[in-house]
């Protein structure tokens, strides 16, 4: 038995020892993600195509980072800027709201631009 444990842990060693870090945590306080440097002044930095968020009841929350344009998306086909704990809707700021209306009857599409 203490042959099979001794075994076991070189190997897991062995494992560990050979492949590179996914999660470095540096001395200034950053935490990176995959194999990437720190961007700028942030905290955190990942190197990934996106992220998929989910609970018990599957609501979801997707962040797409391979398009041109990154996409979110979330479960009833809405995205809420929702304060749970304080009950309240947040506001937010954009430069430039585009709406796109497609019609597939006849493939016309309406660009809304607010500004």
């Amino acid at each position: 038995m203490k042959n099979i444990r001794t075994i076991l842990i070189l190997t897991i060693l062995t494992i560990c020892l050979g492949t590179d870090a996914q999660i470095r945590y540096l001395p200034n306080g950053v935490l990176t993600f995959g194999n990437t440097e720190p961007y700028e002044f942030y905290n955190m930095t990942f190197s990934v195509t996106g992220a998929y968020f989910k609970c018990k009841t599957n609501n979801f929350f997707q962040i797409d980072l391979t398009p041109a344009v990154t996409r979110l998306a979330g479960h009833g086909n809405q995205i809420a800027f929702y304060n749970t704990k304080t009950s309240a809707f947040n506001s937010i700021q954009v430069k430039n709201v585009y709406n796109f209306l497609m019609h597939e009857q006849n493939h016309v599409c309406k660009i809304l631009i607010l500004d």
